[in-house]
C-alpha cells in the first residue's frame, strides 16, 4: 500500500511537471503579474474610466519597490517617467511609447533602464523625447484610451504601440487575485505555474475567469471581445485627427534556443492584418533580435557558451519582460527602425 501511494504521488508529480513543460512551450496561458487595487503600497490605483480601471498613481515613491507593482517612482501625470512639460519645447519631436508592463518595464529598478529612456538616449542629438505611456496589464484598446485621456495634450509627432501578444487579452488577469478569498497558496501557484493558470482559466477554477464585482472583470466588461479592432481603429482616427504618425512594433518572446513571434489568430483578426486595414505600419522586432543575438552568439563563440535568449534579454528569464539587455537592444532596433523609415528628423 505505501509502495502504491509512492508510486501515484511520483506519477502525480511527474505529470503536473510534464503538464508545465507543455503549458509554457505552447504558451497556453498569459504571461501575468499582480497589480493591486486599492491598496497604499500599491504605485496602481483605480480608474473612473471603464477602458482603463485603473492607472498609475501620481507622484507615487516606494524605497524598496518590487518592479511590477509597485515602482521606486512615477511623475505628477502618473507615468514611470521623468517630469515632462505639458508644452512641448520648440524644435523637438515627441514620441509616445504606449503599452503593458514591457514598456513600464516590469523588473526594471530604475526608469533609465526602461525601453523609453533608453530610445530616448539614442535619439537626444535629434531632440527627440519619448515619454513612457505604459501601464502594467493593458490591453490596446486601454492603451489608446489612455491616449486619448492623457496623451493627446503632449502634442505627440509620433505614437508607436508596443504590441505584446497578450493584448489579444482583455485586462490583466492576475488582479482577479483580489476578487475572492482562496485556499492559501492558490493565487501565488496562479501566478507562478503556466499549467495551473491554463487550468484555472480553461475550467474556471477558484473563479478566476469570472468575478462578480471584481474591476477586471468590469474592465473586460467594457472592453469587449475586440480590443485589438477597437483599438486600432480608434488609433487611426486620433492619428488623423491630431495629425500625428502612428506605427506598431511587434514584440517577440524569448525561448530558450530562439526569439519569434508567438502564434497570432488566423485570417483578419491578427494585429498585423488589423493594422493593414487601418493603414498604420507595423515592425515585427523579432527578426531584428534574432539577427543580433546570432551575431552575440558568433562573437562569443570562441570564449564560453552563449547564453539562451530567455535568459540574457528578459527579467528572471521569463521570457517577456526585458531586463537591461534587453531593453537596451530593443530601443536601438527601435532606432533603427525609426531612422530607416525617416519617422524622426536627422541628427546634428
Amino acid at each position: 500500500m505505501k509502495s502504491f501511494a509512492t508510486v501515484s504521488l511520483i506519477t502525480l508529480v511527474a505529470s503536473a511537471a510534464a503538464g508545465e513543460i507543455a503549458a509554457r512551450a505552447l504558451h497556453l496561458a498569459p504571461a501575468v503579474a499582480p497589480i493591486r487595487l486599492g491598496e497604499e503600497s500599491s504605485a496602481y490605483r483605480r480608474s473612473d474610466d471603464p477602458l482603463l480601471g485603473y492607472v498609475l498613481k501620481e507622484g507615487f515613491r516606494d524605497r524598496h519597490p518590487t518592479n511590477i507593482d509597485t515602482f521606486d517612482r512615477t511623475n505628477s501625470d502618473g507615468f514611470r517617467d521623468v517630469e515632462r512639460s505639458i508644452a512641448k519645447p520648440p524644435g523637438t519631436t515627441r514620441i509616445l511609447l504606449l503599452g503593458d508592463s514591457v514598456v513600464v518595464g516590469n523588473g526594471l529598478p530604475g526608469i533609465e533602464q526602461t525601453i523609453p529612456a533608453c530610445l530616448e538616449r539614442r535619439l537626444r542629438d535629434r531632440r527627440v523625447e519619448v515619454l513612457n505611456f505604459g501601464q502594467g496589464g493593458y490591453c490596446t484598446l486601454s492603451e489608446v484610451e489612455l491616449l486619448r485621456v492623457k496623451g493627446l495634450r503632449y502634442q505627440p509627432d509620433l505614437v508607436a504601440v508596443v504590441f505584446v501578444n497578450n493584448d489579444y487579452e482583455g485586462a490583466l488577469w492576475a488582479a482577479n487575485r483580489y476578487g475572492w478569498k482562496r485556499p492559501p497558496g492558490v493565487n501565488a501557484l496562479f501566478l507562478q505555474s503556466y499549467f495551473f493558470r491554463f487550468l484555472c482559466l480553461r475550467f474556471d477554477l477558484f473563479h478566476f475567469r469570472e468575478v462578480l464585482g471584481n474591476p477586471v472583470a468590469a474592465i473586460n466588461a467594457a472592453i469587449g471581445a475586440d480590443n485589438v479592432d477597437d483599438g486600432l481603429r480608434m488609433l487611426r482616427a486620433l492619428a488623423d485627427e491630431r495629425r500625428f504618425k502612428p506605427l506598431i512594433f511587434v514584440w517577440p518572446t524569448f525561448g530558450e534556443k530562439a526569439i519569434e513571434e508567438l502564434g497570432h489568430p488566423a485570417g483578419d483578426r491578427s494585429v498585423f492584418a488589423l493594422a493593414k486595414k487601418y493603414g498604420i505600419p507595423t515592425y515585427s522586432l523579432a527578426p531584428r533580435f534574432e539577427e543580433e543575438y546570432r551575431r552575440y552568439c558568433a562573437e562569443w563563440a570562441p570564449f564560453k557558451a552563449c547564453e539562451s535568449p530567455r535568459r540574457l534579454y528578459t527579467t528572471a528569464g521569463d521570457g517577456m519582460h526585458a531586463a537591461p539587455e534587453g531593453a537596451e537592444l530593443a530601443a536601438r532596433i527601435m532606432e533603427s527602425v525609426l531612422i530607416e523609415n525617416g519617422l524622426v528628423p536627422s541628427g546634428k
